[in-house]
């Protein structure tokens, strides 16, 4: 199923966000007392990527005249600027 998202491509606006999932920790780390927020062994870090498509006569609830096409998600192992920004580049248009 993780293939398949390859098979996209984004195109158009795209809309890029971080998501925290829970993880199955290592044995080792179970032992150690755990992080909260941001850090924590418990969450995997995912860059989540929204095509955003217009809507023709449809409006949301906050106005807006957009709706969602495709996601992409991809685990990253940090929040820097240089690890989100690679996935990024690789969607933009040309």
């Amino acid at each position: 199923m993780g293939k398949r998202d390859d098979t996209y491509e984004l195109q158009r606006i795209i809309e890029l966000d971080e998501g925290f999932f829970s993880a199955e920790t290592a044995e080792q780390e179970k032992e150690k007392p755990l992080k909260r927020g941001r850090g924590s062994q418990k969450k995997s870090k995912v860059l989540v990527m929204a095509e955003s498509v217009p809507a023709e006569g449809e409006t949301t609830s906050k106005g807006k005249t957009r709706k969602v096409g495709h996601l992409k998600m991809t685990v990253i192992p940090d929040l820097k600027a240089v690890t989100v920004n690679k996935p990024g580049k690789t969607h933009e248009i040309k």
